[in-house]
């Protein structure tokens, strides 16, 4: 594995964007597992409201269609809460695994859910999530100038305004520097490398399904049943399996998500201030010179 380079100021776009998978190999395990042990908690409750009310309106079961719905839309905020969870708790364990210091799952989840450092990572995700949804612009624009809140509050241990107020500063190369910087620019390449992770590779997670869905129904339609029904009878394995090949899915698009925001706070910070980006890095102590020797 190639060591991570001692500036990557003046690093072109794909350079850039390769230094996110490096920083992401080097923590697959350690910060991999949090993503992976809170997403799979978020998905398991939906996914068992949908199996419910599948099964539920093919059968008239409306009990059972009700439970579904409710497990549907608490799993939905479940999901929302877990998703802030992981992402504050992967993001200060990035930053660990930057710095080379050793630390646990417990040490990453006790720092995420300190109150005002989760309500911090809640407030951007929620301001970015509608801002996508009104016509994806206001999103871009908040993901470029907010993005940066949750690795400065890993960092530099600033949460709120501060945290966002850094965020904004360090995105525009200073605090009263243009609006549109090469940060910016690289935050955005960084949102349309994990869209593209999240959907294509997810894409392929749900291939199964649909191959077996598709061979139902037309099993259904030549021995005259309903063929539009077909995903009501999907095997309970394959909706399982479809749960946690997303989370996998969510992990790997997540884990080059958080690396490359670690990294482009650091980069921004090296822009704004001058600072080299390995200057808080601790590096092993290496033998003593003749000089420093008694």
């Amino acid at each position: 594995m190639s060591p991570l380079p001692p500036s990557i100021a003046d690093a072109g776009v794909l350079g850039f964007l390769d230094a996110p998978a490096w920083l992401a190999r080097k923590a697959l395990v350690r910060v991999g597992r949090i993503i992976l042990a809170l997403q799979l908690i978020a998905v398991l409750p939906a996914a068992a409201g949908q199996f419910l009310t599948i099964r539920g309106t093919a059968g008239q079961d409306y009990l059972a269609v009700g439970l579904g719905y409710a497990l549907l839309y608490g799993g939905s905020l479940l999901g929302m809460a877990m998703t802030a969870v992981a992402l504050s708790a992967a993001t200060w364990g990035m930053e660990q695994c930057l710095r080379g210091r050793p630390f646990t799952t417990g040490d990453a989840l006790r720092w995420a859910l300190r109150f005002d450092r989760l309500l911090t990572t809640l407030l951007v995700q929620f301001v970015i999530v509608m801002g996508a949804a009104f016509c994806v612009v206001p999103g871009l624009a908040a993901a470029m100038y907010l993005g940066l809140s949750v690795p400065v509050m890993a960092a530099e241990d600033l949460t709120g305004g501060r945290a966002i107020d850094r965020s904004i500063a360090l995105a525009r190369h200073g605090r009263n520097g243009p609006w549109f910087t090469s940060t910016g620019a690289y935050a955005l390449a960084l949102v349309c490398v994990f869209t593209l992770l999240n959907y294509s590779v997810g894409s392929l997670s749900t291939l199964p399904a649909a191959v077996i869905g598709g061979w139902l129904g037309i099993r259904a339609a030549v021995e005259g049943g309903d063929a539009t029904g077909a995903m009501t009878t999907l095997p309970v394995w394959v909706m399982v399996s479809l749960s946690v090949s997303a989370a996998f899915v969510y992990v790997l698009s997540y884990l080059y998500l958080v690396a490359g925001g670690v990294l482009l706070r650091r980069r921004a910070q090296e822009l704004t201030e001058g600072i080299d980006i390995l200057e808080a890095i601790p590096t092993p102590a290496g033998p003593a010179s003749e000089e420093d020797r008694p």
